[in-house]
């Protein structure tokens, strides 16, 4: 298989900002880039834009085992990730520079400093003759899109969630096709180890490393648990905490190893095919939502 190089970057090259969306399925923005082109991943560490609040420790231990992971993910569909710490419009401006791309491509935040930085993003990319796309592709509807009669915001969450409920929800979208490697080595990567993310003097991370797997692939698994051992049992065990009776997703959702869509599909059809778990799988269903709703 050849091997394209980002030193004489190839034709329609398209960079893919990822963020709170550490995975490969259902990444609205990864599709797009790679149905248009040879595709470069980029991660920034971002603790310098206005009002960016910066990680917790537990959240830096997180995110570098996930770094690891979706590094390894994009490795099997070719595509490199490039790692850079600083204020995002400063990186994507340089990377623009040194890798010329013909688009750049990121699933939308809702934060409103994440919200700022992204539309000033945007405005100095088009201000620069760069195509700027960004995707949904971290809540089942859009804040605006999901309105009451009055067009505007729902407050109560019942209302909320029959709206919800009546809209449709596309389905998951595939992983993309895998591209020819693309070497990336002439272009500047932090070394994940450089960032210190993890805990050393000293290391108190051991219960975390017990616990939790960080990553896409885990997440999947734990979704597949969840379907098969909890959601049966969910109404009665979720309250329980000396059991292991609920989904234990939510850091999952949060850094995007699942989207909300993957996870209200597979919980919708589980309802659908095994009655015996439906009422579980509903109520489970209806975390998500909560979660939609809080971010509305």
């Amino acid at each position: 298989m050849r091997q394209d190089s980002l030193t004489q970057p190839p034709q329609h090259l398209q960079l893919v900002l990822f963020r709170d969306d550490l995975r490969t399925m259902d990444h609205p923005a990864l599709l797009a880039a790679r149905e248009a082109g040879p595709t470069v991943a980029v991660f920034i560490l971002d603790e310098q834009s206005a009002s960016i609040r910066p990680l917790g420790a537990a959240a830096r231990w997180w995110l570098h085992h996930a770094l690891v992971s979706l590094r390894d993910s994009l490795h099997e569909l070719g595509i490199p990730l490039i790692l850079r710490r600083g204020a995002t419009a400063e990186i994507v401006e340089e990377l623009s520079r040194e890798c010329s791309p013909q688009a750049i491509r990121w699933n939308r935040r809702y934060g409103q400093a994440e919200r700022a930085v992204d539309a000033q993003l945007k405005a100095a990319l088009h201000g620069a003759g760069i195509a700027a796309h960004s995707y949904a592709g971290f809540l089942l509807h859009e804040p605006w899109e999901l309105l009451t009669k009055n067009q505007t915001g729902f407050k109560v969450f019942t209302p909320f969630y029959n709206a919800l409920r009546n809209a449709e929800i596309r389905p998951p979208l595939p992983r993309p096709s895998a591209q020819d490697p693309l070497d990336a080595s002439g272009v500047r990567s932090d070394r994940l180890e450089s960032w210190n993310l993890l805990p050393t003097s000293p290391d108190w991370s051991g219960g975390l490393r017990d616990t939790w797997t960080p990553g896409e692939p885990a997440a999947r698994q734990r979704l597949a648990d969840a379907l098969e051992s909890i959601a049966g049992h969910y109404v009665e065990h979720h309250d329980r905490p000396d059991l292991d009776g609920t989904s234990a997703l939510s850091p999952s959702l949060r850094w995007g190893h699942l989207s909300a869509h993957q996870v209200w599909d597979e919980l919708s059809r589980h309802a659908a095919d095994s009655p015996a778990a439906a009422e579980g799988a509903t109520a489970l269903r209806r975390q998500i939502a909560w979660r939609d709703f809080c971010w509305h």
